[in-house]
């Protein structure tokens, strides 16, 4: 029997399942991880051949359709093909358009009913003839439809997290070996990820690259991933930040350099945000430090300091608790040494700058 739920860890099986034409009348995708979901949504469309597809597909769009409309073309039949697909994408746009809850909503409109309540009498009598599958970011989570739907030997719940940057290697192994039956390097596969980040497309259209133009029995190796894939991973300057704070100065020097490789302005520029950034988080620092030494209410802090979200202001609150005041005041002293080398005090390259400074900062 095909499987009836469906995570990025046992993706592979269910796409060998429907290669297999092992395949099932329903299926929900959902998830954050869009590749998973596109993938997997093609995979079921390929079932069809292409040139029956312009009379036995339907494609619809929550935001510009109704529940009966999509319903009554998973109904019908196929014409001169064994089966015919059907596919709504935007599922929760349905509701979002009709200012419903997906968990109670029971409203008919004139054109169409948008009530959950026929998708759940069709699920539990599908049309065996015709694929059905409905895609949305949002998960149905303990909602009257996502419970049918875990229920139903008829229907399956296919749910794609976005996996985490520490797990993303072996996966990339693992993907590696099952698509193109190809080995690549621990460490290529370590690189791949520092380098591109989690973008799943991005990164299985290099593995894609390598093994188009690699013999058949030849590895992809860290040197490959060296000299052909450049650095597209956006480094953000809050994980920046708390690089530095935490005394890491090769993490801290690593995501430097692949910051002002990615800037889309010039090395100085990203140095001059940088700078600006860093020297507005200690002067913060500083601040919730000094008032909150006068005894000042913490509310009174926030709003002295200019601070909107009451959950960055917990979360600088609590960092300011492990700075002393003679390292702020050398933190202070590195940033202001820097800004004026970054305009122009220095023959040092910018480069050269920021890296000077961050070994300050975590000394």
């Amino acid at each position: 029997m095909p499987l009836t739920k469906i995570t990025s860890v046992n993706y592979p099986v269910a796409k060998k399942e429907i290669a297999a034409g092992d395949l099932l009348p329903f299926y929900f995708i959902c998830g954050e991880e869009t590749f998973f979901v596109d993938s997997l949504q093609n995979d079921l469309i390929k079932v069809m051949p292409v040139d029956l597809r312009d009379f036995n597909m339907d494609i619809f769009y929550g935001n510009e359709t109704t529940l009966s409309k999509v319903i009554n073309a998973a109904k019908s039949y196929p014409m001169m093909a064994d089966r015919r697909i059907v596919v709504l994408r935007e599922f929760s746009a349905l509701f979002e358009r009709n200012k419903e809850e997906l968990e109670d909503s029971e409203s008919d409109e004139e054109g169409g009913s948008s009530s959950v309540d026929e998708l759940i009498a069709y699920i539990e009598r599908p049309n065996q003839s015709t694929i059905f599958i409905i895609t949305d970011k949002k998960a149905l989570g303990n909602s009257r439809l996502g419970k049918v739907i875990e229920k139903s030997n008829h229907a399956c719940y296919a749910k794609f997290e976005p996996i985490t940057e520490n797990i993303l290697p072996d996966w990339i192994i693992k993907w590696t070996q099952f698509h193109h039956n190809r080995t690549l390097e621990p460490q290529a596969a370590l690189l791949l990820v520092q380098r591109i980040g989690s973008d799943l497309l991005a990164i299985t259209s290099e593995i894609e690259k390598f093994s188009t133009s690699k013999k058949e029995n030849e590895s992809i190796t860290l040197n490959d991933v060296t000299e052909h894939v450049r650095v597209t991973k956006e480094i953000n300057a809050f994980d920046f930040k708390d690089a530095i704070i935490s005394g890491n100065t090769q993490k801290s020097l690593k995501m430097a350099e692949q910051m002002l490789m990615t800037t889309k302005t010039s090395e100085t520029g990203e140095i001059m945000r940088l700078i600006a950034f860093l020297y507005g988080y200690y002067s913060n620092i500083w601040q919730i430090q000094r008032l909150t030494q006068k005894g000042i209410p913490s509310k009174q802090i926030q709003a002295t300091v200019g601070i909107k979200s009451e959950y960055y202001f917990n979360n600088l609150s609590k960092e300011s608790r492990s700075f002393t005041p003679a390292k702020i005041h050398l933190a202070f002293e590195a940033i202001l040494d820097a800004d004026k080398a970054a305009k122009g005090f220095t023959k040092l390259e910018p480069s050269d700058i920021l890296y000077m400074l961050i070994r300050r900062l975590t000394a």
